[in-house]
């Protein structure tokens, strides 16, 4: 395979690289090719038509797809004949667009509600959430709101408005022959009339219940998410101080970032974690992903994150400011994290090749534990610089 080939694949994020790189027409013995740019595993296509529709040339006569459920087509045949089809584009990085709108803290969340009964409802929930901190029950901040993780499991999640607010509830239980879960989720609307309509300590009862439920399923093994799961590990580990070798504080989960559009639609970029270098103030991105095979995937998508953040230092500094992040541009560094043995260092120099001159921050691989799962042993096996200086 051409060598260009590869890197438009590195790119891309296509899936371990150019494993499910096509030359077009020859998709195998099945004659279906799978879908793999940006997504954290390939996924065979049923039909031709879906195929067909996302597909993305990469040059030569080579091809890769996208997922049509992450940032590809989804295509809607009501009529046999005639299928619904949009036409594929490279991504495209939109323009800046409004840092006071990304990293909201709570205090600003609850400022931004007009409606006292509403707010005062919100700030209620809030703070039961945070008094549960001690039974496993994680609380961060999101764009509209915020959410109460358990595990990696979402257990409660609230989207604010003005004058009324939303919140959303799940409950797990073990799926029976699985390393999946049974998911149930109730939503409720809130405005100043209905305020009440449910009690605060109702909510507290759901977060501790299912603090219960989770963590004995997490011991027994058997439910997945543990990406998510290793999430809330490292965080918990920065905010206590933890983790001297690793070196950093945490600032803000899934951090959303500029926007990007993929065929017709703009969505939003999101940093795994934010973080503060403790020796040095940087600024540092955080990709982790649940194996060190994968961090190649995690430098792609780290990289494209810092260079943005780069390019709008200058729309975003008095944001940081004022959150008061006590953190510095000069600058952003990045941090790819993983369990596992070895680090594909020949792999990553590549993508780090094409972005020589654009990135300036130092490039961290940090390798954990492999049985970081079994009780929740967390280590630094090992952590090294795959590139600095540019």
């Amino acid at each position: 395979m051409p060598s260009h080939i590869e890197k438009k694949a590195n790119e891309l994020g296509c899936h371990k690289g150019v494993t499910y790189v096509y030359r077009e027409g020859s998709y195998g013995s099945s004659g279906m090719p799978a879908s793999s740019i940006g997504g954290k595993r390939a996924h065979r296509f049923g039909d031709r038509i879906s195929f067909e529709a996302n597909k993305v040339k990469l040059g030569d006569g080579w091809v890769a797809f996208r997922p049509p459920s992450g940032g590809g087509v989804a295509v809607r045949n009501n009529k046999a004949s005639t299928p619904y089809l949009v036409n594929n584009k490279d991504p495209i990085l939109g323009d800046f667009d409004n840092a006071d709108g990304l990293w909201k803290s709570f205090d600003e969340h609850l400022q931004g509600v007009t409606a006292t009964p509403v707010r005062r409802k919100c700030q209620e929930i809030l703070e039961v959430a945070l008094s549960c901190q001690n039974k496993g029950i994680q609380t961060f901040s999101r764009k509209d709101g915020f959410s109460c993780i358990i595990k990696g499991l979402k257990v409660a999640q609230l989207h604010i408005k003005p004058s009324s607010f939303s919140m959303k509830l799940a409950s797990y239980s073990e799926k029976s022959m699985s390393r999946k879960v049974n998911r149930l989720e109730v939503k409720y609307d809130f405005d100043s009339d209905n305020v009440d309509s449910v009690v605060t300590e109702d909510i507290r009862q759901h977060l501790l219940q299912q603090s219960e439920i989770i963590l004995s399923l997490r011991k027994e093994g058997s439910i997945g998410y543990e990406e998510k799961w290793l999430h809330g590990l490292l965080i918990n580990k920065m905010k206590e101080g933890g983790l001297s070798e690793l070196g950093l504080d945490f600032l803000r989960y899934e951090t959303s970032l500029g926007k990007i559009k993929r065929n017709i639609r703009f969505g939003r970029m999101h940093a795994d974690i934010l973080a503060r270098e403790r020796s040095t103030c940087s600024l540092a991105v955080v990709e982790v992903k649940i194996r060190s095979s994968e961090m190649k995937e995690a430098v792609v998508q780290g990289l494209s994150y810092v260079e943005w953040l780069n390019t709008y230092k200058a729309q975003l500094i008095p944001r940081v400011n004022k959150l008061d992040w006590d953190v510095n541009f000069e600058p952003v560094k990045l941090y790819v994290i993983a369990p596992g043995s070895s680090v594909p260092l020949d792999e990553i120099n590549k993508i780090i090749r094409d972005y020589q001159g654009r990135i300036a921050g130092d490039i961290y691989s940090v390798l954990l534990n492999a049985d970081w799962h079994i009780n929740e042993g967390l280590r630094i096996m090992d952590k090294r610089i795959v590139h600095g200086d540019f």
